[in-house]
């Protein structure tokens, strides 16, 4: 993807609605068990002004030089009309499976964002919440869910809404990262120089909500008479 002006961010793969009538509203979805995602520039993935779902499944992925995130779940000023800004956020569920991710998670108070880590996933990289196109702010939210055997490297200050992790979480030099509420209770007391800022935290790790990938017998059709 070539930088555009027009353009509030750079991006591998977007999950969006663009306003432009060649699409419905609805639910966007992207799956991928296995194979590889290369990115030449930008972020990773997108999602705006749209509800989505994102699976992702042992996936071989590089992230490009100049990459600013790996998941990015907030409303857009984007100039080609992608809804009302302050009003255009995202409603994401996000499910990595057995997972190597690399990046950071941006989200916005207009947007949801419901991230879980399954399997032996690995995240290496901060939450933050950005307000750029958020407006006069919303009820967003943004939930991270850890399952045993998966791990949060963490590479900066962090801030979510709901922290559930029965997995690891650590900073790149294997020290434990300060978990502290929003009203100064410290929940992990950290030796390292990181902190995360959550609403609530607990150490259940339940990922019943996550997402699963598609069988492909869902999607299988007889093969025309004519081919």
């Amino acid at each position: 993807m070539k930088d555009d002006e027009q353009n509030d961010c750079t991006w591998n793969v977007i999950l969006y609605q663009s306003m432009s009538g060649d699409s419905e509203e609805g639910n966007s979805t992207f799956e991928m068990d296995g194979g590889s995602l290369t990115a030449k520039n930008g972020g990773m993935f997108y999602t705006t002004n749209t509800e989505s779902t994102i699976t992702l499944s042992n996936v071989d992925i590089t992230s490009a030089e100049d990459s600013e995130f790996f998941l990015r779940c907030t409303g857009n000023n984007n100039q080609r009309g992608w809804g009302t800004t302050g009003k255009n956020g995202a409603d994401c569920l996000f499910t990595a499976v057995d997972q190597t991710m690399e990046g950071d998670i941006i989200w916005d108070s207009i947007s949801q964002l419901d991230f879980y880590m399954t399997g032996g996933s690995t995240l290496t990289g901060a939450v933050t919440d950005d307000e750029t196109y958020a407006g006069e702010g919303g009820d967003g939210y943004c939930n991270l869910y850890i399952e045993k055997g998966s791990e949060w490297i963490v590479t900066g200050d962090s801030t979510l809404s709901k922290l559930s992790c029965a997995g690891t979480i650590k900073d790149a030099d294997g020290n434990t990262v300060k978990v502290k509420g929003s009203d100064g209770t410290v929940y992990v007391q950290g030796t390292g120089k990181y902190a995360i800022t959550v609403e609530s935290y607990d150490t259940d790790g339940d990922v019943s909500g996550a997402s699963d990938t598609s069988d492909w017998s869902s999607y299988e059709a007889e093969r025309p008479d004519g081919l």
